[in-house]
């Protein structure tokens, strides 16, 4: 038997992995999002079913499951709206599915010559940047100012974003608000 770093059998993993990639990509829809019930069509579900199919090697029309990759790009390209926000009908919180599905587009970018994908993975980290307040934090709806504080609201001075960039930048940001990142 061969064996890998934690002592347990290679092949029994490498069985269970393939056996779980074939189901995953057998429970792809037409329109290239994965999920069903009060799951299907969410961008979130589709991102990391496309990541994992990813990080089993498969790349955009490349491997055994590359055309399923290559319908997920689709459908989550399908799903980007002009303010760069990744979101289905589907979305129940669409800035959580939106990092999903920009983590996801990160990934096709980076391992596939896709020249469609460049401009929304742009325009989705830019609106990840644009919606973080002064201590980094993202909100979880786009337009929404609830979430719009930092930390805890006992905490008797915060300092302002140009404080924390410096900070940042010298390597000293406060524990109790990180820098934000600067603009893209």
């Amino acid at each position: 038997w061969e064996l890998d770093l934690f002592g347990r059998r290679r092949a029994e993993l490498d069985a269970a992995i393939a056996k779980g990639i074939k189901y995953l990509a057998s429970q792809q829809t037409t329109d290239g999002s994965f999920g069903d019930g009060r799951y299907g069509k969410n961008v979130a579900v589709s991102a990391l079913a496309g990541i994992a199919l990813m990080a089993d090697g498969n790349l955009p029309g490349r491997g055994e499951h590359g055309d399923n990759v290559a319908k997920c790009v689709e459908y989550v390209l399908a799903n980007c709206t002009e303010s760069g926000l990744i979101a289905s009908d589907a979305a129940n919180g669409p800035m959580y599915g939106h990092g999903f599905a920009t983590l996801f587009l990160a990934e096709v970018y980076g391992m596939s010559p896709r020249d469609d994908v460049k401009p929304a993975l742009k325009s989705a980290v830019q609106l990840i940047v644009n919606s973080q307040n002064r201590c980094g934090i993202t909100r979880s709806t786009t337009g929404s100012s609830a979430a719009m504080t930092c930390g805890r609201p006992s905490v008797p001075s915060m300092p302002n974003a140009s404080s924390s960039r410096r900070r940042a930048r010298s390597g000293s940001a406060s524990a109790s608000c990180p820098a934000i990142m600067p603009s893209v």
